[in-house]
C-alpha cells in the first residue's frame, strides 16, 4: 500500500517544470496567486529547453514593422501545421514583452548587442527567429519562480488530474525523491499542464540503433494529454506525428544552428535555397521538406550530408558558439574528441524518431481548455505551436489567466474526486 506523504493546497498548480511550466508559475505568482509547481525531475534541468536554445520565434516591432510580416512568415514555416489564427496573433503580440522580460532577468536575448534574427529563413525574406543565448534559461527561470514564492516540488510526477462537476480540483502525484514512493495530493483552483511532448510511442526506422536519438528531452511524456482527455478535455491534431532531423547517432540537433548546405553524396545541393553556407538563413530545405533524409535513404539517392566546408572560419566559430547556446555541448565535445572538423568533414543527417508535438489539448485565446480552470501550455497545446517562443509566451499567458482563479473561495475537496 503506497502511503500519502502530504496534502498541499494552492490557488494554482503547475504540472511540469519546463519553459512553459516555469513561465506559467511566474505569471500566476505575479497575479498574487499562491502557486505549487510539480516536476518529474528538477526544474533546473528538465524539459525540452533543459540545456539551452538559440532560436526564439517572436515579433519585435522595431525590427519587423507590422505584425503581419511575422504572421505571414510564421504561417509559412515548419510551425504552421496546427495553428489557430487568433492564438497566433495573441502569441506574436505578447512575444516582445516576454523577450524583454527574459533579457532583463539575465537570459541574453541580445548577444550581438541588439536584437538579431538568423536561421530558419528563406533567402530574401523576413527573418522571424531571434538569435539568443539560452544556455542558462532554466536556471534563470527557476530562480525567478522561487523569487516569487513559487513552491517547487521536484521528483514528483503527476499521475492523474482531478475534477468535480464544476471543473478542475487538483492532482494526484507520486513522490519519487526516495527509494520508497508515496502519494502527494494537491488541491488547486486552477491547473496549468505543461508536461512536454510525447515520445516513445512509435517504432521508426532509426529507433533500434538510435535509442534516445531525439531532438528534445528524451523523457518527454505528454502525460497531461491522456490525463486531460480522461477528464473530458477536447484534443486536436492528434493524428499528426512529427519527426525532426539532425546529426545521426547523436542526441539533440540544432538543425538551424548548423551553417552549411544539405548535399547528396555527389555534392549536389538537396534543396533549392542555397548553394553555399549562409549564416543569416541557414539551409531551409529540412524545414520545408521534413522527410528529405528518410526519402533519400529509401529511394537510394542518399544519405544526406550537412556540408559546412564553404563557411568562413568566423562563421564556423559563430556556429560553435551558437551550439553552446543551444546546449549541444555533448556534440561539440564528441567532435573535438574524434577530430571531426565541420569545415572539412561532412556530417550525415537523418530523421529522428517520431513523436507527438504540436498536438494535444485544445485551448482558447487565454490558454484555457473546455474544462473550467484547466489550462495547457508548451507542447500540451494542440492548436498553437512555435517551439521555445510559444512555450514561453503561452506559458506566461496561461499562468496569467490561471492566476485570476485566486479570487475564488477555497479549492474544492479532492477526497473522493473522480479521475475521469
Amino acid at each position: 500500500m503506497i502511503p500519502i506523504k502530504e496534502r498541499l493546497e494552492s490557488d494554482v498548480l503547475i504540472v511540469g517544470g519546463g519553459i512553459a511550466g516555469l513561465m506559467a508559475a511566474i505569471a500566476a505568482a505575479d497575479k498574487g496567486a499562491s502557486v505549487t509547481l510539480l516536476d518529474k525531475a528538477n526544474t533546473k534541468r528538465s524539459g525540452a529547453g533543459a540545456t539551452g536554445n538559440d532560436h526564439f520565434l517572436c515579433y519585435i516591432p522595431e525590427k519587423h514593422g507590422t505584425i503581419d510580416v511575422v504572421y505571414e512568415e510564421f504561417m509559412d514555416s515548419q510551425n504552421a501545421t496546427s495553428n489557430d489564427t487568433p492564438l497566433v496573433m495573441r502569441f506574436l503580440e505578447t512575444s516582445p514583452t516576454i523577450v524583454n522580460m527574459w533579457n532583463d532577468w539575465g537570459i541574453n536575448m541580445k548577444p550581438t548587442g541588439d536584437f538579431h534574427f538568423e536561421g530558419h529563413a528563406y533567402p530574401g525574406r523576413p527573418k522571424i527567429f531571434l538569435k539568443y543565448d539560452g544556455h542558462n534559461q532554466k536556471k534563470v527561470l527557476t530562480e525567478q519562480a522561487k523569487k516569487r514564492g513559487v513552491h517547487i516540488v521536484n521528483h514528483s510526477p503527476v499521475l492523474e488530474l482531478l475534477r468535480d462537476d464544476n471543473g478542475i480540483t487538483g492532482a494526484l502525484a507520486l513522490d519519487i525523491s526516495s527509494d520508497e514512493p508515496a502519494y502527494r495530493i494537491v488541491k488547486a483552483k486552477a491547473v496549468v499542464v505543461a508536461t512536454g511532448y510525447v515520445s516513445r510511442l512509435f517504432t521508426t526506422d532509426p529507433t533500434p540503433s538510435q535509442m534516445f536519438n531525439t531532438n528534445m528531452c528524451p523523457s518527454g511524456t505528454g502525460d497531461s494529454i491522456a490525463q486531460a482527455w480522461r477528464l473530458g478535455a477536447h484534443l486536436v491534431n492528434m493524428e499528426k506525428t512529427y519527426r525532426h532531423a539532425g546529426p545521426r547517432f547523436l542526441a539533440r540537433c540544432g538543425k538551424a544552428t548548423w551553417i552549411g548546405v544539405y548535399r547528396y553524396p555527389n555534392g549536389k545541393p538537396i534543396g533549392p535555397f542555397i548553394t553555399k553556407p549562409n549564416v543569416e538563413t541557414g539551409d531551409m530545405t529540412s524545414d520545408i521538406w521534413a522527410s528529405a533524409f528518410t526519402d533519400l535513404k529509401l529511394n537510394g539517392t542518399g544519405p544526406a550530408y550537412m556540408d559546412c566546408s564553404g563557411a568562413s572560419p568566423e562563421d564556423l566559430e559563430h556556429m560553435r558558439w551558437a551550439m553552446r547556446c543551444e546546449g549541444l555541448t555533448a556534440l561539440l565535445d564528441y567532435m573535438d574528441k574524434e577530430g571531426i572538423d565541420p569545415g572539412r568533414h561532412a556530417v550525415e543527417f537523418g530523421q529522428y524518431e517520431a513523436n507527438l508535438c504540436t498536438n494535444g489539448i485544445e485551448i482558447d485565446i487565454n490558454g484555457e481548455s473546455n474544462i473550467r480552470g484547466l489550462f495547457a501550455a508548451g507542447d500540451m497545446m494542440g492548436n498553437i505551436s512555435g517551439d521555445i517562443g510559444a512555450a514561453a509566451v503561452y506559458g506566461w499567458i496561461a499562468g496569467h489567466h490561471a492566476g485570476d482563479y485566486k479570487t475564488l473561495g477555497q479549492p474544492a475537496d479532492v477526497d473522493g474526486a473522480p479521475f475521469c
